[in-house]
Protein backbone atom coordinates (compact mmCIF):
# COMPACT_ATOMS: atom_id res chain seq x y z
CA UNK A 1 0.00 0.00 0.00
CA UNK A 2 1.26 3.53 -0.65
CA UNK A 3 0.00 6.75 -2.03
CA UNK A 4 -2.98 7.12 -4.76
CA UNK A 5 -1.22 9.22 -6.92
CA UNK A 6 2.70 10.55 -6.53
CA UNK A 7 3.09 14.86 -7.73
CA UNK A 8 6.75 14.84 -8.84
CA UNK A 9 6.78 18.58 -7.72
CA UNK A 10 5.57 17.35 -4.26
CA UNK A 11 7.45 15.05 -1.10
CA UNK A 12 5.98 12.51 -0.23
CA UNK A 13 5.06 13.08 3.52
CA UNK A 14 4.14 10.57 6.37
CA UNK A 15 0.16 10.03 7.81
CA UNK A 16 1.09 11.87 10.97
CA UNK A 17 -2.22 10.79 12.15
CA UNK A 18 -5.24 8.18 12.56
CA UNK A 19 -7.99 8.46 10.48
CA UNK A 20 -10.64 9.43 12.43
CA UNK A 21 -13.27 7.34 14.45
CA UNK A 22 -17.02 6.57 13.85
CA UNK A 23 -18.94 10.04 14.60
CA UNK A 24 -15.41 11.62 15.79
CA UNK A 25 -16.40 14.52 14.12
CA UNK A 26 -20.34 14.68 14.24
CA UNK A 27 -21.14 17.93 16.89
CA UNK A 28 -18.16 20.04 15.00
CA UNK A 29 -20.25 19.70 11.61
CA UNK A 30 -23.30 19.05 12.59
CA UNK A 31 -23.50 22.17 15.43
CA UNK A 32 -20.63 24.47 14.48
CA UNK A 33 -20.85 24.11 10.27
CA UNK A 34 -24.62 23.47 9.83
CA UNK A 35 -25.80 25.01 12.95
CA UNK A 36 -27.76 22.28 14.88
CA UNK A 37 -28.51 23.60 18.00
CA UNK A 38 -27.94 21.00 20.73
CA UNK A 39 -31.33 20.50 21.53
CA UNK A 40 -31.82 19.16 17.79
CA UNK A 41 -27.67 17.09 18.11
CA UNK A 42 -28.95 15.46 21.28
CA UNK A 43 -32.60 14.23 19.07
CA UNK A 44 -30.57 12.71 16.31
CA UNK A 45 -28.35 10.89 18.84
CA UNK A 46 -31.40 10.04 21.26
CA UNK A 47 -32.88 8.75 17.93
CA UNK A 48 -29.95 7.16 16.60
CA UNK A 49 -29.95 8.95 13.65
CA UNK A 50 -25.92 9.58 14.74
CA UNK A 51 -23.63 8.06 17.14
CA UNK A 52 -20.23 6.74 17.68
CA UNK A 53 -20.54 3.64 18.10
CA UNK A 54 -21.39 1.18 14.75
CA UNK A 55 -24.62 -1.13 15.24
CA UNK A 56 -25.98 -3.96 12.37
CA UNK A 57 -29.77 -2.65 12.92
CA UNK A 58 -30.56 -0.78 10.25
CA UNK A 59 -34.20 -0.91 10.84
Amino acid sequence: PGPLARFSEQPLSPVRAPAPTLGQHNHELLCGLLGLSEAEYQRLEADAVIGTVYTEDAT
